[in-house]
This record gives structure tokens, sequence and C-alpha cells, in this order.
């Protein structure tokens, strides 16, 4: 069993003054984060939350709102990352505990038995005589589209986020003494996760807010961390910062990167100016970490994101769910170990995702003869051009590679004779038109057209930067 709270009370008592989370104007040592979320547990146990209990919390500090996770989860307790009341209806779901600063409670709040009032006593000693038990049964609550595309609240138990933090500690990435950032968000499983590692192994947490690609270049010459997370549309987006914004810029040791598909040449270029080590990846939100490698093994290879982790069984099948040799493209199954998968959260319980050998993610893809997983896209997002079918994710790594595109995503309308028309929905940093972005996919010597480029301030995603598909499709509906 993986102790996380142990680790950080260790190392608090062999290095007190070390920093355990570092932010705008924030320097916590180790010493002063095992005491408050030592007094955190205390309180909420004292306030009658019992362990076991599911807590939510509205905070208006980011860092104060971490601790209190970290706090909760020591008391046994099962924290919710989710601030979006419309999650917790759609599946039904009623919190147990709502804490909440003043501020929080303005406008649409969490659905909650009872709210408990947030004061900025919360992090100090108070006598009580209840204490935290030893290796509490902890969990949490994720919202995330996972691998099927839908809005879905998942649950890891205590031995999901054992398995998780074991599966990945070792990974090259958590080397040597660790400062990790990340440019995912702080409330999804995979930062949660590589927090608590963090901290298992004495390095540092760097948490910062949503940033925009060049401040994210900033923050991290300010922070310099040595690993950082980072989906590939980031990647992408701090590379074209750096060409129309050239700036001092020292490279990240290890980039983990990884969510959607990611255009090899922009891996090349993000291996080269980002960083000394980029590992792309192959996750899901509902069994974790599948197949990683570093990019010089897969450089040549389009689409491939590494070798299946120990314990992870992958294959290809086909529509009949034979296995295919290797080459072969049909659909991605996996077989996870125990302890891997987490489960649905529905109307206060949790309903277990994998009921038999195998989890079908709706990826397609092979195996190549090397054992390496190549992904060309998933199922249900094909387009059809022409009779051609393409992935949405390929063509908008073709399109951000321009430089007036700073965010794309395209979806499709029933065309002349069955098949799909594109419409790219695009954030630019100047005037930009549907004949410009055809020259440049026609230079590029991409076999599609664009029918028409509709200009948005922003482009729906996701908390993992994946582009929200359903949303995209209306937003193309409505402008065709």
């Amino acid at each position: 069993m993986v102790d996380i709270f142990k680790a950080i009370e260790e190392h608090a008592k062999r290095n007190p003054s070390s920093l355990a989370l570092i932010g705008h104007n924030v320097y916590l040592s180790y010493a002063a984060f095992a005491h408050a979320t030592r007094n955190i547990s205390a309180l909420a146990l004292a306030s009658n939350i019992a362990p076991g209990s599911l807590v939510g919390v509205r905070c208006g500090n980011p860092y104060m709102e971490l601790l209190l996770y970290c706090g909760l989860m020591r008391a046994g307790m099962t924290i919710a990352f989710p601030k979006d009341p419309s999650v917790y209806a759609n599946h039904n779901v009623e919190l147990d505990v709502l804490l909440s600063d003043d501020t929080s409670l303005r406008g649409q709040s969490m659905p909650a038995k009872r709210i408990v009032p947030l004061t900025s006593d919360w992090t100090q000693p108070r006598a009580t005589p209840k204490r935290p038990e030893k290796n509490p049964q902890y969990a949490a609550l994720f919202a995330s589209s996972g691998s099927t595309g839908n809005n879905k609240l998942f649950h890891a138990n205590r031995a999901n986020l054992d398995f998780r933090i074991k599966l990945k500690e070792n990974e090259v990435f958590f080397d040597g003494d660790v400062r990790y950032m990340s440019l995912f968000l702080a409330g999804t499983m995979i930062s949660f996760i590589d927090m608590l590692i963090t901290w298992k192994k004495g390095g540092q947490v760097v948490l910062t807010g949503t940033l925009t690609h060049e401040q994210a270049l900033d923050a991290i010459a300010l922070y310099q961390p040595t690993y950082l997370a980072a989906p590939p549309y980031s990647l992408v987006g701090m590379l074209n910062a750096l060409e129309t914004t050239p700036r001092r810029f020292q490279k990240v040791n290890s980039i983990y990167t990884g969510g959607s598909y990611c255009a090899p040449r922009m891996l090349e270029a993000a291996n080269k100016k980002l960083c000394h080590h980029l590992i792309p990846a192959y996750g899901l939100t509902e069994l974790g970490l599948v197949a990683l490698s570093p990019y010089e093994e897969i450089a040549s290879i389009d689409g491939a994101v590494g070798k299946p982790v120990t314990g992870m069984t992958v294959e290809a099948v086909d529509e009949f769910g034979n296995t295919l040799p290797s080459g072969e493209t049909g659909e991605i199954r996996i077989t996870p170990p125990p302890g891997s998968p987490l489960g649905f959260y529905r109307d206060n319980r949790r309903i277990e995702i994998v009921d038999d050998e195998w989890f079908v993610p709706g990826d397609v893809g092979h195996i190549d003869a090397n054992g390496f997983l190549v992904t060309t896209g998933r199922k249900k997002n094909v387009i059809n051009y022409g009779g051609n079918k393409f992935d949405p994710e390929r063509i908008e790594n073709t399109l951000i590679q321009m430089p007036e595109i700073e965010d794309v995503a395209v979806g499709v309308v029933p065309g002349p004779g069955g098949f799909d028309v594109i419409i790219a929905l695009v954030r630019a940093s100047r005037e930009i038109d549907t004949d410009a972005v055809n020259k440049y996919l026609k230079s590029n010597r991409q076999p599609y057209d664009i029918a028409s480029v509709q200009l948005v301030a922003s482009v729906p995603r996701g908390e993992n930067g994946k582009v929200k598909r359903q949303e995209v499709a209306e937003q193309v509906k409505s402008a065709a």
C-alpha cells in the first residue's frame, strides 16, 4: 500500500525547509505542508465529517484548495474534484459535505446535503480527540470524457490510486530531484497522480492557473520545472509562440505528452526546442497509463505512442473480435491488470467499468512488428471525405502548424453524394479565410479541402486538452 502522507511526514522531518508547493507568491515547505494537511484532517473529523464521506471544495485560493483536498484524503474521505454542478446532476450524485468559502457560494453551487463554511483557521492546530486512521481508505471523483467522448464521473478508490502511483513513479521523468509542473488542469487524474508521486519522492509541485501558450513559456522560465506534463495542443502552441515572439527559453529536462494525436513534425520540434527528453504516451482515464516510449524510439513511426507498460495487454482486433497480426489495423482492445480500472460513479455508488477480460476504448490502430502501439484515430470520429477516411485530429494537427492559427477543431456536415464536408473552427492571431487555409493544405500535399473557416474566440476543449467533439459538431451544424 502506498502511504503518501507517511512519506510527506518523513520528508518534513528530514528536510523541513525543502519546498513542497510553489506558485504565485507561494513557497510552502514540507514542514508547513505536513502541518497544514494534518490540521485540516483533524478539523474535518472534529466537524463531524466522517471517513468515507463524499466531500467537495469551493475555495477562491487554489493553493488552499489543494491543501484541503490532501487533508481530506488524509482523513479517509472521498474528494470530489469536479466543480460543474451539472456533472453531479447528470449522474444523480449529491455530496455529503461541501466546504466553501464566502465567495464560492455566489451563483451555482454543487449539490450537497450539508455546507461547511471555510474559515482562515482551517490549517491551524485544533485540539480534538479525533485523529485520522492509519492507512485511510480515501478515494477521489474525477469528471472526464474518458475514452468514449461522453462526460462521465469516475471513481478512483485507494487501490486505483496506489496502482497508478506504482505504475508511473519509476519512469524517467521522476528521476532525481523533481520539480513538477502541469499544463493539464489541476483537477485531472494525470495531474493529481503526478503531484502525489512528486511529494512521495520529496519533490516540488509548481501550481499555476490556466495559462496561455506565452504565459506557459514564461512560467517555465520562471519556475524551471524538471518535468512538464502537457497535452499536444499546448506543445504546438508553445512552439508557435517561440516562433512569433522569440525569447530566452531553458529547455525542460522531460516532457510527458498524450491525450490526442500530435504530428511527427511537431513532436520532433518539441523534442529539439522544448526539452531534452520527450515522452509520448497513451493512456485512458478508465485504465491509466497504457503505453509510452521515449520519442527517439518512435520518431519514424507516425501515430506510434509507445510500448505497452507492464501488466497491460494490448491487441488490435477485427469486427468479429479476432486478434489481428502485427501491422494490420483494427479496433484496439486492452486487458488491464487488477487495480487498474476506475469505476463509474452514479446514484452515489461505484459501478465497475470492466466486467469481463477486455476493455475497448474505441480507438483504431495496430501493433507493429517491434511491439509498438500505433493509433490512427477514433472509430466514431472518422471523417468520410470523398470515400476516403480521415481522422480529425490529423487534419487539426496539419492546420495548427499554419502560423496564423492558434487553435483549431474540425467537424463535418453532410455534403453532396453523402460524403462529409469539412468545416474548421479557428482561433486565429489575425484575419484568415478559407482560401488561405486551403492554399496552405495544398502546399502541404493534403488530399482534402476545408469547405468553410469559422473564426471563434475559443475552441471547445476538455480538462485534458482534448477537443469536445460533440460541442464542435453543434457549432459546425449551426454555422453551416
